[in-house]
C-alpha cells in the first residue's frame, strides 16, 4: 500500500519549473492561493485516527477528490490524469516521479464523512444534509458492491448512481429503468 511517506514532495527546482509551465491564471494555481489547505490537516487527520493502518496524506487525498469533482473525473480517471498532468502535480505538491495511490483509495477516503455533522442552522441546512446523506449512501453502496463481487445490481460509477452492472439473461453494464434507488 502507498503511504504518506511514499509521496515525494516537490523540491524547489522542480516547483519552479512547474510554475513556469502552468499559467498563473490556471484554476489549480488560483485555487491553491485562495484556500489555506494546511488548516484542514488537523481535522482530516483526527477523522482518520483509529482506523488501523496509517493514512495516506489526508490533504493529498482531499486535493485529489477536489480535482475529480472540479473536472468531473472518476476516481480512476483523476489518478490517470495526475500521472502526467503538471498542473495537477503542482496542485498536489508532488514530484513528477512520485507514485500515486490506487484509484480505489479515493472511495475509502470518502466514508470518513459519516462522522461529520451536517449544519443545523439556516434555510439550506436541510438540503445540504440530504445531499450529504445521498452521497454517503452511494459511497457505502460502492464499497459494499466492491466487497461482494457476486452482488447483483452493482453500482459501477460513483459519479452516476444509476449506472449498474447486473444480470438479465447475461451480465450487462447499463442503467436502471424506472425510479433510481437513491
Amino acid at each position: 500500500m502507498l503511504t504518506a511517506t511514499c509521496l515525494r514532495p516537490l523540491v524547489d527546482p522542480e516547483r519552479q519549473w512547474f510554475l513556469e509551465v502552468v499559467p498563473e491564471d490556471h484554476f489549480v494555481r488560483r485555487l491553491a492561493e485562495a484556500i489555506a489547505f494546511e488548516e484542514f490537516r488537523p481535522f482530516l487527520e483526527a477523522a482518520y485516527r483509529g482506523f488501523g493502518r496509517p493514512p495516506l496524506a489526508c490533504l493529498f487525498m482531499l486535493k485529489l477528490e477536489l480535482l475529480a469533482r472540479q473536472y468531473r473525473l472518476s476516481d480512476r480517471e483523476v489518478i490517470a490524469v495526475a500521472r502526467f498532468n503538471i498542473a495537477y502535480r503542482l496542485f498536489l505538491g508532488i514530484r513528477l516521479k512520485s507514485p500515486l495511490p490506487h484509484h480505489t483509495l479515493l472511495t475509502y477516503f470518502r466514508p470518513w464523512a459519516d462522522e461529520l455533522s451536517a449544519p443545523t442552522d439556516g434555510v439550506h441546512a436541510a438540503a445540504a444534509g440530504e445531499k450529504l446523506q445521498a452521497a454517503l449512501a452511494l459511497a457505502h453502496k460502492v464499497l459494499a458492491d466492491r466487497d461482494d463481487p457476486k452482488a447483483g445490481d452493482k453500482v459501477i460509477s460513483a459519479q452516476d448512481a444509476d449506472a449498474r452492472c447486473g444480470k438479465h439473461g447475461d451480465y450487462y453494464d447499463g442503467y436502471l429503468s424506472g425510479k433510481p434507488s437513491l
